[in-house]
């Protein structure tokens, strides 16, 4: 069976593509969500998700890349897209500045994200929507509070911008949140992550394809594929694929049983429990270094 030759746009991340345009931006954690994307797109139907579907999505980093990578149908034909949004956790500059924000914070706020989109095809290129970026608001515990139906944009006017552009920036934005806080909540439930770090092959492709010269490391997520047939299984979507635990060592350790939680329901003491293994290889190794 003759082997599959990827195209020259598939093993190029939509990070190492903003990057080689706009070589400001920091490298930042790259998190893929390919599978929760696809996911989905398979609800039947375009609705707007309730915040509550979400569960914690409060931000695992200061700054931090989501994307996804799919094939959608577009009149007739199979498209190759990417989106993908750079999120910033601008709680501490709120906080010392309210004001700063433009508009009224919401009612017990802890955390606020900035959030701005980027898209590519290979007809279209790289669109990068950096005039407009989303204003979310979440408690201390990670829940969105916003209306979902109603999410907070920023525009940054400058000569040139119209208001339908502005628009459809702020509308590919918003587009790509579910995908992005979705990811966000896997993290939050201890999704595994595959670090996937370029080899030579693909950096080469990436130079002579597309005349970029740096691929950068980025997590894959591993969620438990499912097949949504209604949109409240929205709330499904990125559960972690894993069921057990990664193999791992356990260090030995003292055991304390208290009159509060006695051994066996009655007994009061403490226990060496000596060094052992745990876990399935199939998930992965995870191996430890002290230092003391």
């Amino acid at each position: 069976m003759p082997r599959r030759v990827p195209a020259a746009y598939e093993e190029i991340r939509l990070f190492d593509r903003v990057r080689s345009v706009y070589p400001a931006i920091p490298v930042v954690p790259v998190i893929i969500a390919d599978d929760i994307q696809r996911d989905i797109d398979a609800i039947p139907g375009n609705i707007t998700y309730p915040a509550s579907w979400y569960g914690p999505i409060a931000p695992p980093f200061r700054h931090f890349f989501v994307e996804s990578s799919v094939h959608v149908e577009f009149t007739g034909a199979r498209v190759f897209a990417q989106r993908g949004v750079f999120i910033t956790d601008v709680s501490p500059v709120m906080r010392a500045d309210p004001s700063r924000a433009g508009y009224d914070l919401p009612a017990g706020w802890h955390y606020c994200l900035q959030v701005q989109g980027y898209m590519y095809t290979p007809a279209l290129g790289l669109r990068a929507h950096r005039d407009v970026c989303a204003m979310l608001h979440l408690d201390d515990a990670g829940q969105w509070l916003d209306d979902a139906e109603r999410v907070t944009v920023q525009v940054t006017w400058r000569p040139g911008l119209s208001d339908q552009d502005a628009a459809l920036q702020g509308w590919s934005v918003t587009e790509s949140l579910p995908t992005a806080l979705k990811a966000v909540s896997a993290l939050h439930q201890r999704c595994v992550v595959d670090l996937v770090q370029p080899g030579g092959q693909a950096r080469r492709r990436a130079r002579v394809h597309a005349g970029i010269e740096t691929l950068h490391d980025y997590y894959v997520l591993r969620v438990a594929p499912i097949t949504p047939q209604r949109a409240d299984e929205f709330r499904q979507i990125g559960s972690p694929a894993q069921v057990g635990s990664r193999d791992h060592v356990v260090r030995g350790h003292f055991r304390i049983y208290t009159e509060a939680r006695p051994l066996f329901g009655k007994y009061v003491r403490t226990v060496w429990v000596a060094e052992h293994r745990r876990g399935d290889d199939s998930y992965g190794t995870i191996r430890k270094d002290y230092e003391v």
